[in-house]
């Protein structure tokens, strides 16, 4: 199975989630799964991951949806790394899974932070709840 992480924030971006999702593809990929990562363009580290990072993403605005989508036709399973000021707050992230549906393309939303958002960002995640193949919280608590 190939599975796609898509992470707003990646090394060497200071970034908890970017952080995770660094470790979340070395698990996978030590338990045999092929992983690769997409981000954005720009900051790039010398550091050599078992897993393929591809900083292709200008940025995660409407503009870059297709991009995003000839990305994802490669791929089995698609993971969102989601908070979404992380990606400029730009509602194509929240309209990726519908599509990615259309593609069948499988998604999952992985939702750090949800208890600090606001109802109004809450809503804002509908399209992208009511569309996924699962949804994992990650919850410190």
């Amino acid at each position: 199975m190939k599975s796609l992480i898509i992470c707003a924030d990646f090394p060497p971006f200071l970034s908890g989630i970017g952080d995770f999702t660094d470790r979340l593809a070395s698990a996978m990929t030590r338990a045999g799964e092929h992983v690769s990562v997409v981000t954005v363009q720009g900051l790039s580290d010398d550091v050599k991951r078992p897993y393929e990072v591809l900083r292709v993403m200008p940025s995660f605005t409407m503009k870059s949806m297709d991009t995003l989508l000839d990305i994802a036709r490669n791929f089995d399973v698609i993971n969102i790394q989601y908070p979404g000021v992380h990606f400029g707050r730009s509602p194509m992230i929240n309209l990726l899974p519908p599509k990615l549906k259309r593609l069948d393309v499988a998604s999952i939303v992985t939702i750090h932070d949800a208890r600090v958002m606001r109802w109004r960002w809450r809503l804002r995640t509908w399209p992208m709840l009511n569309t996924v193949s699962g949804i994992i919280h990650v919850y410190p608590g």
